[in-house]
């Protein structure tokens, strides 16, 4: 894909430190990743959309995947960040 040479360089490094430090949620804290990660992934799914080309929106929970972050994990990231949206 096109766009993955603007996102690799932060893919390559969140999997590093991932690796690295995703047994502590101080040091890497997963749902605040995440929420951060999807709205940049919403950004430049905008901006490809107004160029014509097409964008990966699941690179944020395949690279969380990646760096071995449980399911289970990554469920609740994503659910309380949907519910926090729709409560407020």
């Amino acid at each position: 894909m096109q766009h993955e040479y603007k996102i690799a360089p932060l893919v390559n490094k969140l999997l590093d430190l991932g690796r690295a430090y995703s047994s502590s949620e101080i040091t890497f804290p997963v749902e605040f990743l995440v929420e951060i990660l999807e709205r940049k992934s919403i950004e430049l799914k905008q901006q490809w959309e107004r160029s014509r080309n097409s964008f990966d929106i699941s690179w944020v929970v395949n690279m969380m995947i990646d760096i071995g972050i449980p399911h289970h994990r990554l469920f609740f990231a994503y659910n309380d960040d949907l519910l926090e949206k729709t409560v407020s």
